[in-house]
C-alpha cells in the first residue's frame, strides 16, 4: 500500500525523526497527510521544510501518488 511505502522513504530520509503518514480524511488512497518532527528543519523556512519532504517523494508523484497534506515541526 502506498501509505507504508511513503513512511518508509520519509524515515529513511529522516532517520531517527517522528514521521507520521496517514490517509486525508475523507479522501482516496493517493491522497495522504504527512506530519514529520525533524531537527532538520532548523533555520528553515516552512516552503523550505515542506520541500525537504517533497524532494523525497517525487518519484511517488509520477504515478501513485496524487496529492499530501504536509505538516513540519521543529525537534
Amino acid at each position: 500500500m502506498i501509505t507504508e511505502k511513503i513512511h518508509e522513504i520519509l524515515k529513511i530520509g529522516f532517520p531517527g525523526d517522528d514521521v507520521y503518514v496517514g490517509p486525508m480524511r475523507g479522501a482516496s488512497d493517493d491522497h495522504l497527510e504527512i506530519v514529520v518532527t525533524s531537527k532538520k528543519f532548523e533555520g528553515l523556512g516552512l516552503l523550505e521544510q515542506h520541500q525537504l519532504v517533497m524532494d523525497l517523494l517525487k518519484e511517488e508523484f509520477k504515478d501513485q501518488l496524487h496529492a499530501v497534506k504536509i505538516k513540519t515541526k521543529l525537534a
